[in-house]
């Protein structure tokens, strides 16, 4: 029977994809500052299911702080992340994130990526990876200092041995300041 090929490079391609159009010259910018000021603090958690024909159902939370670098809109942060269940997956990637402001009022829309180190400390011998993050989410600005959003596109790829791919989703709030 034929291998059957690797779903990874399709599903990073599509990622890539959508992230690269969300952030097209058509693509509006953050056009006012609704927002405290250029730090943002998040918690965030849901599953992460691992794609895989065994696959694991985990609960994954993740805390992060970031800085805009570019006006109001590109972020660059420290996002670590924890996941428990079948097993326990401890990642530390740096990120960047690009808030695309909607036409509705307070509403954003935004790319992201992270990349870092992922290691399990639970795993026999140990399990050491390079994790590649692309993600796409919304949030919504409920006043200067806070928000809340669901990011329903998170595609973590863990290259290590094994290499393996992970849905998550997420549910998050947030400070700004």
């Amino acid at each position: 029977m034929p291998a059957r090929p690797s779903p990874l490079p399709v599903l990073l391609a599509a990622t890539s994809a959508l992230a690269l159009l969300s952030v097209s010259p058509s693509a509006s910018a953050v056009e006012e500052n609704d927002k405290a000021g250029p730090w943002a603090a998040n918690l965030k958690l849901g599953p992460a299911i691992k794609a895989s024909r065994t696959s694991l159902t985990q609960f994954a939370l993740q805390l992060e702080i970031a800085h805009a670098i570019v006006e109001d809109a590109g972020y660059l942060g420290f996002a670590p992340q924890v996941q428990f269940g079948d097993f326990q997956l401890v990642t530390i990637p740096v990120s960047f994130q690009y808030d695309i402001h909607l036409p509705i009022e307070n509403l954003y829309a935004y790319p992201r990526i992270q990349a870092g180190v992922a290691f399990s400390p639970d795993a026999t011998g140990g399990y050491a990876a390079f994790a590649l993050q692309p993600e796409f989410g919304m949030k919504y600005q409920i006043d200067e200092a806070f928000h809340v959003g669901v990011e329903p596109v998170s595609l973590p790829i863990y290259i290590g041995d094994p290499t393996f791919l992970q849905y998550r989703l997420y549910v998050f709030g947030g400070a700004d300041f």
